[in-house]
């Protein structure tokens, strides 16, 4: 699956973050069940690199570089 995030601005603006959050939504609705959680999702950017996003104890996202394929 491919996920088109627009472009940050260069200031920051609330209309950009809606449409990149409204991007991910969108993306995710059919993939990811609003009952299950699960421990990480991968997410692949603009150059092809592959992220794993966890979430720790404490509510804080880490991100890492994963390749290709990764569980």
């Amino acid at each position: 699956m491919r996920v088109t995030i627009p472009s940050p601005p260069q200031t920051y603006s609330a209309g950009g973050i809606s449409q990149a959050l409204d991007a991910i939504k969108r993306a995710f609705l059919f993939t990811v069940s609003k009952n299950e959680a699960v421990e990480s999702i991968l997410l692949q950017d603009s150059d092809g690199v592959v992220w794993k996003v966890t979430v720790d104890t404490s509510g804080n996202l880490q991100t890492a570089s994963v390749p290709l394929g990764s569980n």
